[in-house]
């Protein structure tokens, strides 16, 4: 081949070439824009995901839907990130203050202190980004649930309430599951507690007006040695109420009571309602009709 052939046949290439390009950049629409295309899918970068899987995966699930390993045993269950309403605005903020703060009376644990700095922030932005790339839930919650909001109770609803073997000062004994058929509310107090001791004579006063009903009220010590050394301690407030002790420390592990009082119900089919970290005002119009909501149910 002579150069002026090779010559010849480079310039066709490169006029191919050109036309190629041409061609790429004005599309099929005739328009000399590149044609448009779909919309990057946002994805989750950084540390962030490998710090949620060892920290959060197993009960709120790998991609942020409540359905981890462990989540058929919590009450009350995990969020499903995209959910709402939640019951704070859904901010980087207000997720940071959960991680490290945890939510007291839930299974959510305050977890942001045990990871450095650094891994916080990578793990709020991939939570934000759990709770934000997913379509919205809206979620409405059961007559039952808002009952349970409404009177201030973690809801805990089907559960089965631990084993209790209990004693009073005068050798009788008490089982929980001697119970089934009635309302059982059990208040878990100490004798150093003194909000516990001050909310001793509005008990008696509840446990007077339902003479009758199927309802069962125990008062579980929870630093007393002997049921007598709880009653005698009782007896000094002269509020009448039955003081109880369980020896076994795995069953009052169990209930998890950290705050006193601690206040767990227990419906008639032996499952349990919700609990409560407050005292409450059982006499009032709210209180009466939590109470009666469970009372009626059947085992």
């Amino acid at each position: 081949m002579t150069d002026g052939q090779t010559r010849g046949k480079s310039k066709f290439l490169i006029a191919l070439v050109g036309i190629a390009i041409l061609v790429a950049g004005i599309g099929c629409n005739g328009s000399s824009k590149p044609t448009p295309t779909a919309p990057e899918k946002k994805v989750a970068t950084g540390r962030g995901p490998l710090i949620y899987q060892a920290t959060c995966a197993a009960c709120h699930g790998s991609e942020g839907a409540g359905d981890g390993v462990t989540a058929a045993t919590l009450r009350p269950p995990p969020r499903d990130f995209a959910a709402r309403p939640w019951r704070f605005d859904v901010t980087k903020e207000s997720i940071r203050r959960v991680i490290v703060e945890g939510i007291p009376g839930t299974t959510m644990p305050a977890v942001g202190k045990a990871i450095s700095p650094a891994d916080l922030d990578s793990l709020v932005d991939h939570v934000y980004y759990l709770s934000t790339s997913r379509p919205t839930i809206e979620y409405v919650p059961s007559p039952d649930e808002l009952l349970l909001r409404e009177a201030g109770f973690t809801d805990m609803r089907g559960l089965e309430a631990p084993p209790l073997n209990l004693t009073d000062a005068k050798g009788n004994t008490v089982k929980l599951s001697d119970l089934k058929g009635k309302l059982v509310i059990i208040n878990f107090w100490a004798t150093t507690c003194t909000h516990c001791l001050a909310e001793m004579p509005n008990w008696r006063k509840f446990q007077d007006s339902i003479a009758g009903k199927p309802i069962e009220i125990l008062h579980i010590c929870t630093d007393a040695d002997t049921p007598k050394a709880a009653q005698e301690v009782l007896d000094e407030g002269k509020s009448g109420n039955r003081a109880l002790v369980d020896g076994n420390e795995v069953n009052m592990a169990r209930y998890d009571v950290q705050i006193l009082p601690t206040i767990w119900v227990i419906d008639p089919a032996g499952k349990v309602v919700g609990k409560t970290l407050a005292a409450k005002e059982w006499q009032s119009p709210l209180m009466k009709r939590f109470v009666e909501n469970w009372t009626v149910r059947k085992p």
